[in-house]
């Protein structure tokens, strides 16, 4: 579920989502919420971080097994997320500031914050680099987008890092245009000396066994 904002006030509306289906939840999208800041609201911070009421859903979540997302939110709020969850959180599509200086990637800080407590961020291929347009000839390649990757593993380590594409908010590369070309950045990465291991836990490992933890800590298991 990418935005927290359909939950408004109602805490019960998670274990709602839940019984839905839903097994995480992005905390707010391009604008603040009621439960905490954005990365790229144009009014700048509402609450500093996590608003109280953000608190208690990230308690909430949880309680249920329900992955938190931090992807959009301001630093400040994934410091707090940090500080109040008792389960590895995720990044479901960031990549990193220090290759591209943008709201949406991730500072080094962070990236090592995330890892500590056993967390994973998955690169998007989104947010690779400044460009001038959309269009298919003036995208940028795997190349670029790889190089986000080798950041993270370097900043956080092999077992926090996985790719989230986002195709369907945005995310394109020339030579990666849709999942049928996907495979592109495997080859990258075999490239660059990944092992069939390492690929596995970019290509999603990672990912299930925060999912596997985060089930584990709840109360309903």
């Amino acid at each position: 579920m990418e935005n927290g904002h359909p939950v408004g006030t109602d805490l019960s509306l998670i274990q709602t989502y839940y019984e839905l289906g839903a097994r995480y939840i992005t905390l707010c999208h391009w604008a603040n919420n009621e439960i905490c800041d954005s990365a790229t609201d144009q009014a700048g911070p509402e609450h500093n971080g996590l608003s109280e009421f953000g608190r208690q859903v990230v308690a909430e979540m949880n309680r249920l097994g329900m992955m938190v997302d931090i992807s959009h939110t301001s630093d400040e709020t994934v410091l707090d997320v940090l500080e109040v969850s008792t389960a590895p959180i995720i990044a479901s599509h960031s990549s990193a500031r220090a290759v591209y200086d943008h709201s949406r990637n991730l500072p080094d800080e962070l990236l090592q914050k995330i890892a500590q407590k056993g967390g994973v961020v998955q690169a998007t291929i989104e947010y690779v680099k400044a460009h001038a347009s959309y269009e298919r000839p003036e995208l940028l390649t795997v190349t670029e987008f790889v190089d986000h990757i080798d950041h993270i593993v370097q900043v956080a380590g092999i077992d926090h890092v996985g790719i989230g594409t986002d195709f369907d908010g945005g995310g394109e590369l020339a030579d990666c245009y849709d999942v049928s070309e996907m495979g592109n950045i495997t080859r990258e990465l075999v490239k660059r000396g990944y092992t069939a291991a390492q690929i596995e836990k970019i290509w999603g490992g990672n990912l299930m066994r925060v999912f596997r933890e985060v089930r584990e800590r709840s109360e309903l298991q």
